[in-house]
């Protein structure tokens, strides 16, 4: 049994996020712009998560929760069937984006600097 790095876990996360967010116009039969707006955040998702998997740097967490936050604006501005999906895609980018900044953080290791 191979042991997973928790970075690579966490872009796993997000790589389904963005899959389900591309899959999901083809799922519910939608087409025009929220149809759109979910293939561009989809495939926005998956290259993030893809570069986080493959290409892990420290500010990979700064990716996936910008383009988390912005599925899940954009879930409520198209709303309509697209709302639900993109707020489970967009939580699961979210979450993984949040959870590499927790894994890159030291615990108990507060230091303030000198001003």
């Amino acid at each position: 049994m191979t042991n997973l790095s928790k970075s690579k876990t966490a872009g796993g996360v997000a790589l389904l996020g963005g899959l389900m967010i591309v899959l999901s116009p083809l799922a519910y039969g939608l087409y025009g712009g929220s149809a759109f707006v979910a293939y561009i955040l989809g495939l926005a998702g998956l290259a993030v998560a893809a570069k986080a998997i493959w290409r892990p740097a420290s500010f990979d967490y700064l990716l996936l929760v910008g383009t988390g936050v912005l599925a899940i604006v954009a879930a409520f501005a198209t709303g309509g069937t697209t709302l639900w999906v993109l707020l489970a895609g967009g939580g699961a980018i979210f979450g993984a984006g949040l959870w590499r900044r927790l894994m890159s953080e030291p615990a108990g290791n507060a230091q303030t600097s000198p001003s």
